[in-house]
């Protein structure tokens, strides 16, 4: 069997915006990358029935970039906060003012 002739296979990462009450798994974007255009547009139509937003990438890689580059910066502006947390507790600044 040869893939995205004989079956068709795409990836699409989950996605989440916890504790965000303006998001659910149906609004948030949905990323779906194919191994190749057809696979894609299976995986796109697929997804169109239960998510409001799909964003076709050119493959399974970018996908996953994708996935990756939102977990950093989350991980990356978690990080700064918790520090800028600690220099302005040695400062006498209270963070939530």
């Amino acid at each position: 069997m040869r893939a995205g002739s004989d079956f068709f296979l795409a990836f699409s990462p989950e996605r989440e915006d916890p504790g965000n009450p303006k998001f659910s798994c149906r609004t948030i974007p949905k990323v779906v990358g194919g191994i190749t255009p057809a696979s894609r547009e299976l995986a796109a139509q697929f997804y169109a029935a239960v998510v409001k937003d799909v964003v076709p990438v050119s493959s399974t890689r970018v996908a996953e970039a994708c996935k990756n580059s939102g977990n950093t910066y989350r991980a990356v502006n978690i990080a700064l906060v918790n520090e800028l947390k600690v220099v302005f507790d040695a400062m006498g600044i209270d963070v939530w003012r």
